[in-house]
């Protein structure tokens, strides 16, 4: 038996790679191939992944209720509602929405299903897209997940290239699925046009407001509002912000309407911001204002044993199948990474480039170099 799964996103693939065992796990991406396949087996279950949900998947579940297909279906669909689709043929189908699947959920049910010892035995959900299965990351997905419905602000704190913004899209789409997250470097608010974007004006507030703009506040309303390297707000723009973090009021430039919106905060730093405060760069009110929750991004350096699962999981988005070197991955476990997965990406992209029709990828110190120069 096997698991098929149709899709062209890879990012789907690589969640069902990361789970389960080749050649349980079979990948399609044409539906013709997914037809031939099930003229001689059939699957434990078929999972269909279609970026045109009223159309593709329509013309698919025709074909397998013609085909008197027997395994059960889950379909994921995007924008067409679950409660458009019409199943005329009995088939076992199981709808769910793209952007608010539980993965956990589908590959428990899965295994329920097939055959659990073909699941890979260190193969989490990394639905965070923060990988690693170190006693630190374990942990750092465990309190995103306890803080991901909560209703405070949470900052986010760590050296840059660590996944500060990884982890802030993953708080955004477990509490909002079907919004769009809305966010901004604080470096773009330290003048009257950084202002003008995230309040918004009225026409007329200033010689080139020809037209209205709404602001990114009100289009984060019912939202996320993810405010990037807050180390760099300016005071002037703490002192603007203190009665919207109070009760969600604020004004458009050259408007006297007081409007509102209702959004979660999360922060991010490079830096732990009581630095800053004892320094008098950032407001003590402002900082009691933002960090109700504080999660720290280890930096890669304390966690060098999840370097061979950040390396498999970087090349599979690159569909690149040529191992590493032991050597190499030796080496890369020895480096103190000061731009941590970041700059590790970097330098396996480049190997990558650089090993060229080679059967091995291999790493040497020269690569380090180049990443510091």
């Amino acid at each position: 038996m096997s698991l098929f799964v149709l899709s062209l996103d890879w990012r789907t693939k690589e969640r069902f790679k990361l789970q389960f065992t080749q050649p349980y796990l079979q990948l399609f991406n044409l539906p013709a191939a997914l037809f031939e396949a099930l003229e001689s087996e059939t699957p434990d279950m078929i999972i269909i992944d279609t970026k045109e949900p009223k159309i593709t998947a329509g013309q698919i579940l025709r074909h397998l209720g013609e085909s008197r297909c027997s395994a059960p279906i889950i379909i994921f669909t995007r924008d067409e509602p679950v409660q458009n689709f019409r199943n005329p043929y009995d088939l076992k189908i199981r709808l769910m929405h793209k952007r608010t699947v539980n993965w956990e959920e589908v590959f428990q049910e899965i295994c329920r299903i097939g055959k659990t010892e073909l699941v890979k035995e260190s193969s989490p959900v990394w639905s965070s897209g923060l990988v690693g299965e170190s006693k630190l990351m374990v942990e750092l997905r465990s309190l995103l997940e306890f803080y991901a419905t909560k209703d405070c602000p949470v900052h986010i704190y760590g050296e840059t290239g660590t996944g500060k913004e990884l982890a802030a899209e993953y708080l955004h789409r477990r509490r909002f699925p079907q919004r769009h997250i809305i966010a901004i470097n604080c470096s773009l608010l330290n003048d009257a046009v950084g202002k003008s974007v995230f309040f918004g004006h009225a026409k007329g507030a200033f010689t080139d407001a020809t037209n209205e703009l709404i602001g990114l506040l009100c289009q984060a309303n019912n939202s996320t509002l993810f405010l990037d390297e807050v180390e760099n707000l300016p005071l002037i723009f703490q002192a603007h912000m203190l009665r919207l973090l109070e009760n969600g009021e604020y004004r458009r430039l050259g408007d006297t309407k007081l409007r509102s919106s209702d959004f979660r905060l999360v922060t991010a730093s490079n830096e732990k911001l009581l630095r800053l405060v004892a320094e008098g760069q950032m407001r003590k009110d402002f900082f009691y204002r933002i960090t109700d929750a504080q999660i720290h991004m280890p930096p890669l350096r304390e966690h060098k044993e999840d370097i061979p699962l950040l390396i498999r999981h970087f090349y599979s988005t690159l569909s690149e199948r040529r191992p590493v070197t032991d050597t190499s991955i030796k080496l890369l476990q020895s480096y103190h990474w000061p731009g941590n997965v970041r700059q590790l990406f970097s330098v396996l992209r480049r190997a990558s480039l650089h090993a060229k029709n080679n059967r091995w990828i291999e790493i040497d110190e020269q690569e380090f170099a180049e990443e510091e120069q």
